[in-house]
């Protein structure tokens, strides 16, 4: 995906250098496209389950609404609670529909999450 700030954004999470020779290294990607309005995700094994997905996630839903998206969308294998859970826990309106073993996610930034007592 090439990269342009406006209907394509990217952000990355890297590690820092262990030793002065040793190279920084990719272990996380959120990206989004305005034409499909699809986000997607990549953890490095290693490094899933501490919260750099989610604040990734977090950031790139902010730079989205600087650009006026409305919401992302996504598929999600239904045995992928981790990525299901960042999708709930994101603070917007979540529409799902499971067909075929996976949900498709709408994830809308406009509308107020309904409010619990």
């Amino acid at each position: 995906m090439a990269i342009d700030y406006m209907d394509r954004m990217a952000i990355v999470g890297v590690t820092g250098r262990e030793e002065p020779e040793s190279k920084e290294r990719i272990i996380a990607v959120v990206s989004y496209s305005r034409n499909l309005a699809e986000v997607a995700f990549t953890t490095h094994n290693k490094w899933q389950n501490r919260g750099i997905g989610t604040f990734l996630f977090k950031y790139l839903i902010q730079i989205a609404r600087e650009h006026n998206i409305a919401g992302f969308a996504a598929d999600v294998l239904s045995e992928n609670t981790h990525m299901l859970r960042v999708f709930q826990n994101a603070g917007h309106v979540l529409e799902t529909r499971l067909e075929y073993g996976a949900y498709e996610l709408k994830l809308l930034f406009e509308k107020l999450p309904p409010h619990t007592t």
